[in-house]
């Protein structure tokens, strides 16, 4: 178990180191663009239309979706659950995975935190603080939708978990808490005046951790893989959609038109490249 805390403290520092040299003193980009600056109350159907397209289409939300969907062939659920709680690989027991659980999901907390926090907001405090204070707030409402829609979930489909302890199992409260904080910081990321490399190897360590979570919940056989990858699309999708639909996408590459005419309705996709 030692280990395991040593790897968890070693993972949430360098998540920490790596953002900590920001330039978090610029108050805008080139563009004019400061975070949390344009929240709306009224997106309008044009744009809450985008916002669901392009959280449906984060790799974020269908990568684990579709894996949620795979693991249902033959047993590999159920088997792959069974070999991570016996062999227990990375955490050692189960009471590690447990434990890891929370520091990895307080790390993606920390991560969002900030990372909004990093991102410019405006030159005067006030501003600053008002601008900030709109952008958490969207990012609260995005934590609350997810955790209620977690539990909804979990007495409508009634999994029993594999360790048999409750019929809570679908999908992972933990893991979509992972994935709400994992798409809202990967959004903040896009905020910030830094290098691309420097971008995707922030990114990379979310998804490590958001990955470390899933697994660490396999271990410790509280859920199965479907549990936590679908628990990982739900969150990633609800924290881009308020995201994108409340405080605005950066180059929005991604919108849904419809077409109405006297016999039909067209509905058509279309992106920036």
């Amino acid at each position: 178990m030692a280990q395991a805390h040593h790897w968890q403290r070693a993972s949430l520092i360098l998540l920490l180191c790596g953002l900590g040299w920001l330039n978090a003193a610029c108050g805008t980009l080139p563009d004019g663009r400061r975070w949390g600056q344009e929240v709306t109350l009224c997106p309008g159907w044009e744009r809450l239309g985008r916002a669901v397209v392009r959280a449906a289409l984060d790799p974020g939300t269908w990568v684990p979706a579709g894996g949620a969907l795979a693991f249902q062939i033959d047993s590999w659920d159920r088997n792959l659950t069974n070999w991570a709680a016996r062999r227990q690989p990375i955490f050692g027991s189960r009471e590690g995975a447990d434990e890891a659980t929370d520091y990895l999901v307080g790390a993606l907390l920390g991560a969002y935190v900030i990372s909004g926090l990093a991102t410019p907001s405006g030159e005067k405090p006030a501003e600053w603080a008002w601008a900030k204070l709109k952008g958490f707030s969207v990012g609260a409402g995005a934590v609350a939708l997810t955790q209620a829609s977690t539990t909804g979930l979990k007495h409508a489909v009634g999994r029993t978990r594999p360790d048999g302890s409750s019929n809570r199992s679908f999908p992972s409260s933990s893991t979509s808490l992972a994935g709400v904080y994992g798409g809202l910081t990967s959004r903040n990321l896009d905020y910030l005046p830094i290098p691309a490399w420097a971008r995707t190897g922030l990114r990379g360590g979310v998804a490590t951790l958001m990955a470390a979570t899933a697994w660490s919940r396999l271990e410790g056989k509280f859920h199965y893989p479907s549990d936590v990858l679908a628990g990982m699309a739900l969150g990633n999708f609800i924290g881009i959609f308020l995201n994108d639909a409340f405080i605005g996408a950066n180059d929005p590459n991604v919108w849904v038109t419809v077409q109405p005419t006297s016999k039909d309705i067209f509905l058509s996709l279309q992106w920036a490249y």
